[in-house]
């Protein structure tokens, strides 16, 4: 643990300046910069530095018991024009395009109650859910809204018929974090947030969330993520301190194209990154205990990262500062997935 003293405060937004610039006349590479805020007084980087690289490659979705179907990005578009911008679009997204073509028998509809798109019937069954994963990633059992996770060049998308009980947690779940923005008069309040290191535990209760649109490239402006978070309490003096990292590519994953959380300070608490570690994190409530994979993205950097997963207004949000080689060597010979 230590503080920072003012001179220390200064060089470090010196140095976050210095890099912004570097940034901003085309840095290129797995860490293509980093910000370290609040630069000049604001928690939000800098506007236009980074941007995603639109889907444009054809991809492919399983279907189990269906079969496996190509899809064409320019060809679909985002049912959900509140939430992406134009050449952006979701997992269900794809599948919807799939079902206007005739390609396969889905009927959907949008549920108010949930906030988000429902699969009706595919194949004439009901009960279906996703896997999903970026190129370089592994499969994590998600438990997001399915048009709410963006579609990049070289993911894999599977649906399969998930376990009723599993199922049903998750709809509650979606259901309870609509009630939870209604009573809250449509302003985003996290009951806990929580932020894990090896040697210290932060929580911090009833958070405010507001949109930073870090993320204009890929969202539309008001559209709130898990980042905002941290960006929240930052501008609510309960950090002192954030360092992101873009990165372009990494490992054997190209179009990662997102940031990534490597430092959180306060006044007595910090963590340097160092080697493959960095901050994952988990969004979830009471009714998903036992059915989540217990940070499964920990097993590889590559994952959906918190700057582009939509936050509606969920139970708890907590960061967890986790190791890539350490992950991995717990993770052997496990298989979260279990489906068949």
């Amino acid at each position: 643990m230590r503080s920072w003293n003012g001179m220390t405060r200064i060089l470090e937004l010196l140095i976050s300046v210095a890099t912004l610039l570097a940034v901003g006349i085309g840095a290129t590479g797995e860490d293509a910069g980093s910000a370290l805020l609040p630069l000049a007084g604001s928690w939000t980087p800098p506007a236009g530095v980074h941007a995603g690289r639109p889907p444009s490659n054809k991809g492919t979705v399983e279907i189990r018991g269906l079969g496996t179907f190509e899809f064409d990005p320019p060809q679909i578009q985002a049912l959900r024009k509140d939430l992406f911008r134009p050449g952006h679009f979701s997992v269900f997204d794809v599948l919807a395009s799939l079902a206007k073509a005739g390609t396969i028998p889905m009927e959907y509809s949008y549920d108010e109650s949930l906030g988000t798109y429902v699969i009706e019937s595919l194949n004439g069954k009901s009960g279906w859910w996703y896997d999903a994963h970026y190129a370089g990633g592994a499969f994590e059992r998600p438990v997001v809204r399915m048009d709410e996770y963006p579609v990049k060049d070289g993911m894999a998308i599977q649906l399969y018929l998930e376990s009723p009980d599993r199922l049903a947690a998750i709809t509650h779940d979606f259901a309870e974090q609509v009630a939870r923005l209604r009573s809250n008069g449509g302003r985003v309040v996290v009951p806990k947030v929580t932020v894990r290191s090896p040697r210290a535990t932060l929580t911090f209760n009833d958070v405010g969330v507001t949109a930073h649109n870090v993320r204009s490239d890929v969202f539309q402006t008001g559209v709130i993520t898990v980042l905002d978070v941290l960006l929240s309490l930052g501008e609510q003096g309960r950090l002192s301190s954030l360092e992101l990292a873009w990165r372009d590519r990494m490992e054997n994953a190209d179009a990662v194209d997102n940031y990534f959380v490597d430092q959180i300070r306060t006044e007595d608490y910090s963590t340097e990154a160092a080697g493959d570690c960095t901050y994952v994190h988990e969004v979830g409530s009471e009714a998903l205990m036992g059915f989540l994979a217990p940070h499964g993205h920990a097993t590889s950097h590559v994952h959906l990262t918190a700057d582009v997963e939509v936050l509606t207004s969920p139970e708890y949000v907590e960061f967890l500062w986790a190791c890539l080689q350490e992950a991995r060597a717990s993770g052997e010979n496990k298989n979260p997935q279990a489906k068949d």
